[in-house]
């Protein structure tokens, strides 16, 4: 299941998903024998008919799950302040909070240690104390 999550997240693993599929129907479409169908496959000593039909299942299951990783996945959002400003209301806002410095986002709880907003684990800083906001303005740079 945490796969699944990882993965429904990233446009990356959609586009991979996406093309890996479409990279297995078209020699499944070009140079197949659609002429007889029903032919059978032999694998080890056991006659097969699944063997063409599950590699073609498994290509439009990809190319369905690429299409709803892509349309699904979490958009990066717009950042509308600027590190100044993000500077100011870092240094202005009462501790414990929590900020995200690739975003720009606040937030007041955060239980995983990941940004609401972007789902980013390295920017999201936890400022407990007056050594953290420091920490946060010394991570913002000059």
């Amino acid at each position: 299941m945490r796969f699944v999550e990882t993965v429904g997240r990233s446009r990356a693993a959609g586009w991979g998903m996406l093309l890996g599929g479409l990279a297995q129907l078209v020699p499944i479409l070009l140079f197949s024998d659609w002429t007889e169908p029903l032919r059978v496959y032999r694998v080890g000593r056991y006659a097969s008919l699944s063997i063409p039909i599950g590699w073609l299942l498994l290509a439009v299951a990809m190319v369905v799950f690429g299409i709803w990783t892509i349309r699904n996945a979490p958009r990066r959002p717009r950042i509308t302040t600027t590190p100044e400003q993000l500077r100011e209301r870092i240094a202005a806002r009462p501790v414990p909070f929590w900020v995200c410095l690739h975003c720009h986002s606040f937030m007041d709880a955060n239980l995983t240690g990941e940004c609401l907003e972007c789902h980013s684990r390295v920017d999201c800083l936890e400022v407990a104390s007056e050594g953290d906001r420091r920490t946060a303005l010394t991570a913002l740079g000059r």
